[in-house]
């Protein structure tokens, strides 16, 4: 084998390990941004809960509050 056809093996043989590396990694991204998300998505969820059992406790304040805030929102989009 001439050393020519020997370097394009081993170049042939880098390509096809550095392709095979770059799924693994995407593979385990992608897990890693699936568990991401579940962790995202309860931690919302808890969150969203506990402004929910907030707002049935106080439903005075929590109108107030949603008034202020639109009232406020309303005068900054004005100008």
């Amino acid at each position: 084998m001439s050393t020519a056809a020997s370097e394009n093996a081993r170049q042939k043989d880098a390509s096809e390990e550095i392709a095979q590396l770059r799924r693994q990694v995407e593979q385990l991204i992608g897990e890693r941004g699936a568990a991401l998300a579940k962790e995202a998505a309860a931690a919302a969820r808890t969150e969203v809960e506990a402004l929910a059992e907030h707002v049935r406790n106080r439903p005075i304040a929590a109108l107030m509050i949603a008034l202020g805030l639109g009232v406020l929102l309303g005068r900054v989009l004005r100008h």
